[in-house]
């Protein structure tokens, strides 16, 4: 996933700052990371609307907890699914492992990892060739940007 700060600067590769506005972009598809309005969290052609723009906030830990601007609501890995394909949503926020993520550096763009273990890394469903809609999940860090 590409990262892209509203308005700031970045910070160093895996504290990239505390409490900033972001896009999270699909570095294959372009494809720009959505919250609808059902709670789904999925893939649509990028259009920086309040609904794809998300609030980074930095925790003492080291993680992120991302909120969406157009619900407020937190980007989650629902029921702890920590399984290849497990879901990603928004829900209300809990203060558990699976509404925190780290971000690590790679290559061009950023990996943004569950805070319930480094392999599993937020992804689309068929990240490669991911079309509209396309649902978010948690899956196995391939190596390279998601």
């Amino acid at each position: 996933m590409k990262i892209t700060k509203k308005n700031m600067t970045w910070g160093s590769a895996s504290n990239l700052g505390t409490d900033y506005w972001a896009y999270i972009q699909n570095s294959n598809t372009g494809l720009g990371l959505t919250a609808d309005s059902n709670g789904n969290v999925c893939g649509r052609k990028l259009t920086k609307a309040d609904n794809q723009l998300w609030y980074l906030e930095r925790l003492n830990d080291g993680t992120y907890r991302l909120h969406s601007k157009s619900t407020g609501k937190i980007l989650t890995l629902y029921n702890s699914n920590y399984f290849n394909s497990g879901n990603i949503d928004a829900e209300p926020y809990t203060d558990n492992n699976n509404s925190k993520w780290r971000v690590y550096a790679s290559g061009n763009g950023y990996v943004i990892h569950s805070a319930l273990g480094d392999s599993g890394v937020l992804d689309l469903n068929n990240a490669y060739t991911a079309v509209e809609g396309a649902n978010a999940q948690i899956y196995t860090y391939n190596g390279g940007v998601t």
